[in-house]
Parts: C-alpha cells; sequence; structure tokens
C-alpha cells in the first residue's frame, strides 16, 4: 500500500477506482493518527491507481518523447479510444501522459516494433 493526500483519495473516488468491499476486499484504508484530528490514507497499488496518481516508475511502460507518440497515432496504433491524458482515467489505455507532458507507453509488441525499440 501506498501513502496518498486526501485531494488523491477524493480524485480516485470520482473515478470510480476505489472499491469498498462489504467482505473486507477494500483496496485502501484510513487512518486515524493517534490524540489528533489528521487522517492518513493508504491505497493499494494497483495498475489503474498507479496510473492516475502518475506513478509510472516501477510499472511496465517504455518513456517516449512526443515525437515518437504522434508517429504512433499517425500510422493508428494508438487512438483516443486507448490515450489516457494527464487527471483521466481510460481503462484499456496503452498510452498515458504525465503532468508534465511526458508520454508512456505499454511494452506491447506492435508499439515497441514499430518505434524500433524491439527487434
Amino acid at each position: 500500500m501506498i501513502q496518498v493526500s486526501k485531494e488523491q483519495i477524493q480524485k480516485l473516488r470520482q473515478l470510480n477506482l476505489l472499491k469498498d468491499g462489504l467482505n473486507g476486499d477494500r483496496n485502501y484504508c484510513i487512518l486515524n493518527d493517534k490524540n489528533s484530528k489528521s487522517k492518513t490514507y493508504y491505497v493499494y497499488a494497483d495498475f489503474a491507481i498507479m496510473t492516475v496518481l502518475g506513478l509510472f516508475e516501477n510499472l511496465p511502460l517504455q518513456k517516449i518523447t512526443y515525437k515518437q507518440f504522434e508517429e504512433l497515432r499517425k500510422v493508428k496504433l494508438l487512438d483516443n479510444k486507448v490515450i489516457q491524458f494527464w487527471g483521466s482515467y481510460v481503462p484499456n489505455a496503452l498510452a498515458f501522459e504525465d503532468e508534465e507532458g511526458q508520454w508512456r507507453i505499454m511494452k506491447k509488441t506492435a508499439l515497441m516494433k514499430h518505434l524500433k525499440i524491439w527487434k
């Protein structure tokens, strides 16, 4: 589990990525600090949550340039249905934009071969 802010929890709740399971299958928890009104929020680090929060470090993604991203769009390997722009959530996304405008793609054979990253 990773610690997140209250604003991030609210964003995940708006995108319906938080599970409120009755049988203990929740993917988040809220802890009250002792002798304080402040709370600490934790979420389970699954792929969808990590991409929405922009935590791409340990995910199976390849960082690419904007020029490479546009090339994939030009040959129609990427369309708007599989592109997750910053601040949104697309369930079957193949390309992801972070808050700084940098791009990452899933390590799929067709994408990687077209960019000549894999041979």
